[in-house]
């Protein structure tokens, strides 16, 4: 058997088939990774910009990935064939804020603040603490001895990429300065719906499910980054 690990670091929201039916979605699981191009102001603290990454590890290459402005599909293995689980930490932002609804065009329309999107159909989900943040690891068993990615651009074009395995993908979408990444960058994760929260309404129950999320994920051994990188999921 060979394993494929994906790790999600920093921004992005989950969105499952089976939870959100009205999405139409083409996979069982789509992730949506926000693009900040631009600094702004939230709840009186500067939200630095959020870009994409996507690097790939595989016997003993680092390939990096440009993901902006794509949809990225992991096609089938030899594995499980639904993904199975669900992360227990990342808050569901209409907890935080039930005021929300999605905004469409940004979850499957591929229009800003969208910086890509990442679809797949198997593995296993579970939440992990990286350096003091809530990530997402998806694992996949598999007696395949390589891994397929669509890269279909939304400007248009098509890659295929196959993948020796085992092998690690890491998805990140943390501030470009690392020591931008505090509690409140979190709200970037409300760029899928709408309206976009106010302070006065969301400040409160986001630090609490953001310091739960920490406990539920485990132990770290260090706060490099804190809690403001941290996966969430929808509904």
């Amino acid at each position: 058997m060979s394993l494929l690990e994906i790790e999600f670091h920093g921004i992005c929201v989950f969105f499952s088939m089976a939870s959100n039916p009205e999405l139409n979605l083409p996979t069982a699981f789509r992730v949506v990774v926000p693009f900040v191009p631009e600094p702004f102001t939230w709840n009186g603290e500067t939200i630095y910009v959020h870009e994409p990454h996507m690097s790939i590890e595989h016997e003993e290459v680092v390939e990096m990935i440009d993901p902006l402005g794509t949809t990225i599909t992991l096609g089938p293995l030899d594995a499980q064939p639904f993904v199975q689980g669900m992360q227990e930490c990342p808050p569901h932002l209409p907890s935080i804020f039930p005021g929300m609804t999605l905004n469409l065009d940004v979850v499957t329309g591929q229009m800003p603040p969208a910086g890509f999107y990442f679809d797949f159909n198997q593995g296993s989900l579970i939440d992990i603490n990286v350096q003091g943040a809530a990530a997402t690891l998806l694992t996949i068993d598999t007696s395949s001895t390589t891994a397929g990615l669509t890269i279909d651009r939304w400007g248009g074009g098509h890659e295929s990429k196959s993948i020796p395995l085992p092998a690690r993908i890491l998805v990140s979408n943390t501030a470009k300065d690392p020591t931008s990444d505090f509690d409140f960058d979190f709200i970037v994760s409300y760029a899928v719906g709408l309206p976009f929260p106010p302070p006065d309404s969301i400040a409160e129950p986001l630090n609490a499910a953001l310091e739960q999320t920490l406990i539920c994920s485990g132990p770290s051994p260090s706060q490099d980054l804190g809690p403001g990188c941290s996966n969430s999921q929808f509904p």
